[in-house]
């Protein structure tokens, strides 16, 4: 069977990047957007790129038509507003948004349309070709169509579907209508439009066949569908995406990320008021935590679900609200008392004044702080503009009730429990349904943390960390097991449950006694790097982001003209015996800025963001540290003249290929080569839990080199630690200290390479060794297994690549004295060692591979 679609445009990109040749996402996009696109973002918008303007086969298909098939909470409608800046700067200026629910529009036009919304994806002012570009609103027709604006028609599918086929008024639209227009037909939650392909009533005029009709009626059309819930599975539907599908980032991967939340289902046969109270107390005590360990404040909101009539949900509501009014210490005490979740056996250690608790939480939840939203309720477009802006400072709510009516396209982060209070519906739909609001509230809610990505899970390894409870959502429900069980069956089915998570093994690593009382813990050191600013002011030119490779452009070029017989058996290959060169320094200056003026990059105060040294356009052209070193060569079978228009052409395209490789290389950070002490007591503490996929094999160290006590690790940790306990001997006879520690968390060091943005690194052991003259050897140690290896079984083309090479760089450049260690007093740090420190990193270490770790390991440390 063929490949989908993404597959082979994604294999074309790789073999285009083996040869240099990158995608770079356009300034119309990266300018514009509010929020730097993710890596899989970036990848989708990519193959949207490539699928659109470089491969001539996709780019000349009539009526493209694509899916964006993207987890819930992943940033669709991120991708929704660069591909209509990337459409716009391609010349379309009209799109159609259309989805099934008037509630996903109201959101979208919050995303796309309202500059005063704080889901406002834009930036102010959008500037593509240094042109301000407006955002036009279309009511009904497209006869307010401005040409240089992006015009925009959100509307429903039905309301689309009854205007072309069954509405016969004056005014509204027609087929007719669009025929001389190039439309981008945007369908969101597009998993609605296939009633044809499932049922194969190929006839009947429906959703699917009205967005088909639309689509035919310009060749120039495109129709992009965006929806994380897509039945690919379905053969006919399956079929008739194949060559549509332009990414696939499914919820498991999306989970897998880390930019979702942790779930855990919480089943008990409490009553209703228990289960309620009890996630009162859960989201208070997330509160608290923010504000405690984060001074971040922050309003956890709670959603009551019920699945039956409108009267039941507005019942629980007054249950609620005179539950809150009348809430004392005794029924908190009850919930301690009851409780076996953890957040609550935490919550009870930190609340030293409860009656100051039971006020914070009739403050928090008083009525006008809580909303109920179903099909039945008075202003209901009104509330559920008020839900989509959840995470407002200005917004209270707190608690939201509601029946099934924000199951799709509803975002909100700050989401963390949903307590379920009607009896168990055991049908399929339902489960499926509460998967997929779970799936909505799985969405993370970002936040700052040291040097952590905000937007991922921090602590999934760290039980311990009071903050990993703001990285979980709870799901509660009564305690019912065959419910329970379709629940989780359809949790597994969307990505939110794996077998990982069962495989996932909590394991306990605890400190020996012997080194909690030695001087090396209480006062010893680790040193470790920043991540910091990249200094602009080092780059000299071009080079410094591509290489010299750009300094020499060879073409070969047939430019005879061939007569061949068709039944001739062989064609002669081309002689390229002509050459014609020129260097741009040695061309008419205007040649290149005619060049330059086509390119927006290319303007002065585009170039000083990446070239702060650069003091005119005259230097970029001129000097050899920019373009003036460049020599074309045309070799070509015959004579071949160098006109104005070749030189302009040749120019352009050299410069594309700058500009790909300038915005892929530039990067903000970098692991500064000055490192700092950090105490090894503030580090790691006596006992920690953690959660390791793989912990099979036993690290049972009993001599007092190894730190821990005996724990779960992997094979490949236990096979090194094997290999320190075959050397330990010579170990001795050279230093006085020998200890090796699992780092699991405690440290971090950032790479040197400019090109990987200062990513951190957390090396699996730190060996430290101090000799007989007192001077101190801190080594990092990595064991790798042998997944992480490329095809010929090494790590030269593995993903893991850098690491190994950072590890060789810390070795290198302590030898070359580059590395500088600052003065452990500066930090308040009273250094157990003198001031002889020498930091080394060893290269992978791999168990099939162990004779070439062994040979390097001696010559450095042996």
């Amino acid at each position: 069977m063929s490949n989908l679609l993404y597959q082979e445009i994604e294999a074309k990109i790789e073999g285009r990047e083996e040869e240099g040749n990158y995608i770079s996402i356009p300034s119309s996009i990266t300018e514009n957007i509010k929020q730097p696109l993710r890596e899989y973002q970036t990848k989708a918008l990519e193959n949207f790129i490539y699928f659109m303007d470089i491969n001539k086969k996709y780019k000349d298909t009539p009526n493209k038509h694509l899916l964006f098939h993207m987890a819930t909470g992943s940033g669709k409608t991120n991708i929704i507003a660069s591909s209509i800046l990337y459409l716009y700067e391609n010349g379309y200026r009209d799109f159609i948004f259309f989805v099934n629910t008037n509630n996903i529009i109201t959101k979208t036009k919050a995303n796309l349309v309202n500059k005063y919304s704080s889901k406002y994806l834009f930036k102010e002012k959008i500037l593509i070709n240094n042109q301000e570009v407006a955002i036009n609103l279309i009511d009904d027709t497209f006869d307010s169509s401005k040409s240089d604006d992006i015009n925009i028609l959100f509307t429903t599918i039905n309301k689309l579907h009854s205007d072309l086929e069954t509405t016969v008024k004056e005014n509204s639209i027609t087929y007719a209508d669009f025929k001389d227009k190039r439309l981008v037909l945007i369908a969101d939650e597009a998993h609605h439009l296939n009633a044809n392909t499932k049922t194969e009533k190929e006839t009947e005029q429906n959703w699917e066949q009205t967005t088909k009709n639309l689509l035919n009626t310009n060749k120039e059309n495109i129709l992009l569908e965006f929806t994380a819930t897509q039945d690919l599975e379905d053969k006919k539907i399956g079929a008739k995406y194949r060559d549509k599908i332009i990414t696939d980032y499914p919820l498991v991967k999306f989970k897998e990320d880390r930019y979702s939340k942790d779930i855990k289902l919480i089943s008990d046969n409490l009553d209703d008021k228990k289960r309620i109270l009890s996630a009162v107390m859960v989201s208070e005590y997330r509160r608290l935590i923010a504000q405690r360990e984060l001074n971040l404040s922050i309003k956890p909101v709670i959603m009551f679900k019920t699945v039956k009539n409108t009267e039941n949900i507005d019942a629980v509501f007054d249950m609620f609200v005179k539950l809150i009014e009348e809430l004392s210490v005794k029924d908190i005490d009850k919930i301690f008392k009851i409780s076996e979740i953890k957040a609550i056996k935490e919550l009870e250690k930190i609340v030293s004044d409860k009656k100051g608790f039971v006020q914070n939480i009739k403050y928090g939840f008083e009525k006008s702080n809580c909303l109920v939203i179903h099909s039945k309720v008075k202003d209901k477009d009104e509330k559920l503009a008020y839900l989509n802006s959840l995470e407002d400072s200005k917004n209270k709510i707190r608690a939201i009730f509601a029946v099934d009516i924000l199951n799709e396209g509803w975002d909100v982060l700050n989401l963390f429990d949903i307590v379920k209070l009607d009896e168990m519906q055991k049908n399929t739909k339902s489960t499926i349904s509460e998967a997929q609001l779970i799936g909505r509230g799985a969405r993370y809610f970002p936040f700052a943390y040291k040097d952590e990505d905000r937007y991922k899970r921090k602590f999934d390894k760290d039980f311990e960390n009071p903050l990993r409870v703001l990285e979980e959502m709870h799901f509660y429900s009564v305690n019912q097991s065959d419910y329970i069980a379709s629940l989780t069956k359809e949790l597994r089915k969307i990505g939110l449950f794996d077998d990982a998570d069962d495989e996932s093994k909590t394991v306990e690593l605890k400190l020996k006694q012997s080194f909690l009382e030695d001087e090396l813990y209480k006062n010893g050191v680790v040193f470790v790097n920043k991540k910091v600013p990249q200094d602009k002011g080092i780059i000299k030119g071009i080079s410094d982001y591509v290489s010299n490779s750009y300094k020499t452009q060879k073409r070969y070029i047939d430019n005879t003209t061939h007569e061949l017989k068709v039944f001739d058996e062989e064609i002669k290959e081309a002689n390229h015996s002509k050459i014609a060169k020129f260097k741009i320094k040695e061309i008419d200056k205007n040649l290149v800025r005619v060049a330059i003026n086509k390119k927006p990059f290319f303007y002065f105060e585009s170039l000083k963001r990446y070239f702060v040294n650069l003091k005119s356009i005259s230097e970029f052209i001129a000097s050899d540290d920019y373009l003036g070193c460049v020599e074309f060569a045309f070799h070509t079978t015959k004579e071949f003249e160098l006109s104005d228009e070749v030189k302009i052409k040749y120019i352009l395209e050299l410069l594309d290929d700058i500009e790909n490789k300038i915005v892929k290389n530039a990067k903000e950070h970098i692991g500064s080569r000055e490192f700092y002490p950090v105490r090894i007591s503030a580090k790691i503490p006596p006992k920690k839990t953690v959660k390791l996929k793989d912990s099979n094999s036993r690290i049972d160290v009993l001599d007092d080199w190894y730190v821990f006590e005996s724990h779960g690790g992997t094979s490949e940790e236990r096979h090194f630690t094997d290999f320190i306990l075959t050397v330990f001997h010579k170990l001795k006879t050279k230093y006085k200290v020998v200890k090796l520690i699992r780092n699991e968390k405690a440290f971090e060091i950032y790479s040197f390479d400019k090109l990987r943005d200062g990513a951190k690194f957390e090396p699996d052991f730190v060996l430290l060794l101090k000799d007989k003259n007192d001077c101190m050897h801190q080594i990092f140690c990595e064991p790798k297994g042998d997944w992480t290896k490329d095809a010929k079984d090494g790590f030269e083309n593995s993903s893991e690549k850098w690491k190994n090479e950072f590890l060789e760089d810390i070795t290198k450049f302590t030898a070359q004295n580059s590395l500088v260690l600052e003065d452990g007093n500066e930090h308040g740090l009273k250094l157990y060692e003198n001031a002889c420190y020498k930091l080394f990193g060893l290269p992978f270490y791999n168990y099939a591979n162990e004779s070439e770790f062994r040979e390097r390991f001696t010559e450095l440390v042996l």
